[in-house]
């Protein structure tokens, strides 16, 4: 509560990759296969980290340049 997407964006992926990012942009959005939820997709550029993964959340993080290279992972 009290923060805009682009700062729940940029906190969940330093709190769950390690990593920093900029320029975030909202991209599109669409329902969410569970009730009352809503996936929501946006871009970001790598601003500085290394993936670090929080393992209770995800087992794998990649990030990827936009030519579909791998940047760290």
């Amino acid at each position: 509560m009290g923060e805009t997407l682009q700062n729940a964006v940029r906190r969940e992926i330093q709190e769950e990759v390690g990593l920093q990012v900029k320029n975030i942009q909202y991209l599109a959005s669409q329902p969410w296969p569970f009730p009352s939820n809503l996936m929501l997709a946006f871009k970001a550029e790598y601003h500085a980290g290394d993936i670090q993964i929080e393992a209770h959340e995800l087992s794998d993080a990649q990030f990827f340049s936009a030519t579909g290279n791998s940047i760290q992972g």
